[in-house]
């Protein structure tokens, strides 16, 4: 994982931002899901290449839950992909409950590892979530 020493990178609420040390803005991203419900930003990382990872959390067309959210943006501020995902239980079911985006690594590949917690609304119970996301954003794992 690399960082320029030039700029610096702002997350609040869902807007990615690059800012300079000059204070002039590179490049505003905000996330608004295809649902127009909320969407938060929890963590950031940036890759060797120079790509923004992003990890966090929106409220999907499906159901009122929470889903982790993981989206790479280019230097310029493009959006390269974004995956969504809702933790499942031992029957391949969604839980009943949120999954929120909280930590984000990249290694020197270019895989990201997102970390998250579970809330299953059913039974009480808090699980934490780990996923690994090639750089093309195919799960490595889980894979379902």
């Amino acid at each position: 994982m690399s960082t320029h020493f030039g700029s610096r990178l702002l997350v609040a609420s869902g807007l990615l931002s690059l800012l300079t040390f000059a204070s002039a803005q590179s490049w505003p991203q905000r996330w608004n899901y295809a649902s127009n419900y909320d969407d938060e930003a929890a963590a950031i990382a940036v890759d060797h290449q120079g790509n923004v990872l992003a990890v966090g959390k929106t409220k999907g067309p499906r159901h009122s839950y929470w889903d982790m959210q993981v989206l790479k943006y280019s230097p310029t501020g493009s959006l390269i992909w974004h995956k969504e995902y809702a933790s499942r239980d031992g029957n391949g079911d969604p839980y009943s409950g949120d999954t929120v985006g909280t930590g984000i690594v990249v290694d020197w590949q270019g895989n990201c590892y997102a970390s998250g917690v579970a809330y299953s609304g059913s039974t009480r119970h808090n699980d934490f979530v780990v996923l690994k996301l090639d750089p093309t954003g195919t799960p490595v794992w889980p894979t379902s």
